[in-house]
């Protein structure tokens, strides 16, 4: 039983330190005295500097946001392209009328 235990203590450890990369967001830079270059998720020296860092949940948004862009520029273009062909039908149909009242008022002169 301690073996199961001991089992998902590690799963849950390796899941929480899967999450905790995630989470921090924040990533910081400076060089010492000794000219060496530290990175930490917290400031530590008073000369570090933030950097930027796209983390997963990040990247996830901004390709949602990008699809999302995508989607409604589709949906417009799709809106675009069945206005245009309604206006083709209409206008299919007002010259077969033209044509239509053209052919009986031929006919009425004829008779």
């Amino acid at each position: 039983m301690s073996g199961i235990g001991n089992l998902l203590c590690g799963v849950m450890l390796i899941g929480i330190a899967g999450l905790n990369g995630v989470a921090y967001a924040e990533v910081f830079k400076w060089v010492d005295a000794n000219g060496k270059v530290h990175y930490s998720d917290h400031k530590t020296d008073a000369s570090a500097e933030q950097l930027n860092v796209t983390t997963e949940a990040s990247a996830i948004e901004q390709s949602d946001q990008g699809v999302e862009q995508r989607l409604m520029q589709q949906h417009k273009y799709l809106n675009y392209l069945q206005s245009e062909r309604l206006e083709r039908q209409e206008k299919r149909e007002e010259l077969k009328q033209q044509k239509a009242q053209k052919k009986q008022y031929c006919s009425s002169l004829q008779d």
